[in-house]
């Protein structure tokens, strides 16, 4: 068997092509790998459901503990007071509603009414034209009459000359009449299209009833206290029957799984987090969950006490949100986050 000799510079090369390919192997290793475990919180906001307006708490449809849906019914405040107040508004609707038709009746009278006067001026001018058109005709034919009996020396020239005078003022206020009857005709004409476009009663007093009762309906509506979200009601803060300020705490319900995660970066780890980040949390248990930064915070703030290392000794940093990608956890659950450092 032929040996296979090597020379020392030849192993030299070997051996430090061997280190430099596993130094590189590793650097690429720890790239690759988290920075270091930072303590966190898993995080999930309570819903603390509040009297929307004084009132008293008439019932409570849920228990301590309970769980509760999304819509569910939680409590009821009295309706009483805001009932009354609907009571009155409807009957203040009506009263507006009957002053409108006894509104729109007088008017619509009182249309009727100018529109019979008018009938009856403009009967009486017709009447004064046809008069004036009779006595003239009747002039004209004493007029002929006369003019023919001066033609035949009978009567006296001013007999007709009487007679014409008659006439021509018979004929101006025939004139004048049928002016006058024009004018009528057309005011009254005129009356007819004002009845029609004329603008009716005031409808505001009425809008502003009706709109009074749909924000009471409203307010109503809010008495029924409802779940935002789902969750567990962990905290009973009234009693059936007490009395409650608007504001007042009812209950809190609080979520039962947690998709947020909070962590507290200290400076140096500050830079080298951005929001997109990866990070990977370990659960107590050993089981690792994905998620990414949403955001960073710019002002210092002090660790919840559950994370302080000695106890009476606070810890200060930056807030690090991170949103879960994959799974859930238990609300105020402890665990640790490994943060991708950017590149």
């Amino acid at each position: 068997m032929m040996a296979f000799n090597v020379s020392l510079a030849t192993r030299r090369r070997l051996t430090t092509l061997v280190w430099l390919a596993g130094l590189a192997i590793a650097v690429i290793a720890l790239a690759r790998q988290p920075t270091d475990q930072i303590p966190a919180l898993a995080w999930a906001d309570p819903v603390v459901v509040s009297a929307p307006e004084d009132g008293r708490l008439l019932e409570l449809t849920v228990a301590l503990h309970q769980s509760v849906a999304a819509g569910d019914t939680l409590a009821r405040l009295d309706p009483g007071p805001l009932n009354a107040r609907g009571a009155v508004l409807d009957a203040e609707l009506e009263s507006l509603h009957q002053q409108e038709s006894s509104t729109q009746q007088g008017r619509s009278r009182r249309f009727e009414l100018d529109r019979e006067a008018a009938g009856l001026e403009l009967a009486k001018l017709a009447a004064a034209v046809d008069e004036g058109v009779a006595r003239a005709q009747a002039l004209r034919e004493r007029l002929a009459v006369d003019q023919k009996l001066v033609a035949e020396g009978v009567a006296p020239s001013e007999r007709a000359a009487d007679v014409r005078r008659d006439l021509a003022v018979v004929e101006a206020r025939l004139a004048a009449d049928r002016d006058r009857y024009r004018l009528g005709r057309l005011s009254a004409d005129r009356s007819g299209v004002r009845a029609q476009t004329a603008e009716g009663p005031n409808q505001w007093p009425i809008v502003m009833a009706r709109r009074r009762l749909a924000e009471l309906d409203s307010r109503l509506e809010r008495l029924v206290l409802r779940s935002v979200s789902p969750g567990q009601v962990t905290q009973i803060y009234s009693s059936t029957g007490g009395w409650l300020r608007e504001g007042s705490p009812v209950l809190r319900i609080s979520p039962k799984v947690a998709h947020e995660v909070r962590a507290w970066l200290g400076s140096r780890g500050v830079p080298s987090v951005a929001v997109g980040t990866e990070a990977e949390i370990r659960r107590a248990t050993g089981e690792r969950l994905v998620g990414v930064v949403t955001s960073v915070g710019v002002e210092r703030l002090q660790l919840p006490e559950e994370l302080w290392q000695r106890a009476g000794a606070p810890e200060w940093g930056y807030l690090a949100r991170i949103e879960l990608t994959e799974g859930s956890l238990a609300p105020g659950e402890m665990v640790q986050v490994g943060l991708r450092a950017s590149s």
